[in-house]
């Protein structure tokens, strides 16, 4: 036998050898039958993923909103805002969902604009390790945002009354 030879056995061998190991679920790009029955009568039939409800997931955490809801209702008058941002609290993250031309007649100094419709886009740019205050344009949009920021762990707050209560509570407001 060749040298030559001897390196093309050798080469079958290891692939086949490495076939009837991810045959048996070695390798998440194994075939999907391979799941189901076994590829080599050595291994046992390799196990099925156990299925995920997630209807039944998204229902637990929408329980676990409003049973564990505090007695603020995840609500944040703006005068409290102004007094964490007034004793230098830098525990808070301010949020603004309206859209990009509201935000550029008027929002509140070191606030950050991610228009409500693009907020699933960003859950990057938000911390976990800060409250979250959310604000719009009455605070009906921002509780629907507080919400959804609760349930995927976020610390967040809806302002109460949105933007205007900021102007009322005499927030520094930039143009």
């Amino acid at each position: 036998m060749t040298k030559r030879m001897r390196h093309l056995v050798l080469a079958l061998t290891l692939i086949l050898s490495l076939a009837a190991l991810t045959a048996c679920g070695g390798s998440a790009q194994a075939p999907a039958a391979a799941s189901q029955t076994s590829q080599c009568p050595e291994c046992p039939a390799c196990p099925e993923p156990e299925p995920v409800d997630v209807d039944a997931i998204l229902m637990e955490e929408a329980q676990a909103y409003f049973n564990n809801m505090a007695s603020h209702k995840n609500m944040i008058d703006a005068a409290d805002v102004k007094a964490k941002l007034d004793a230098g609290d830098q525990s808070i993250f301010l949020l603004d969902i309206r859209n990009d031309t509201d935000f550029a007649a008027g929002h509140v100094e070191g606030s950050v604009n991610i228009p409500f419709a693009q907020l699933g886009a960003n859950f990057d740019k938000l911390p976990k390790d800060k409250m979250i205050v959310i604000n719009c344009y009455s605070g009906q949009t921002s509780s629907q945002a507080t919400a959804v920021l609760r349930m995927a762990g976020y610390n967040a707050m809806s302002l109460k009354g949105g933007f205007p209560n900021y102007e009322k509570a005499e927030l520094p407001i930039v143009k």
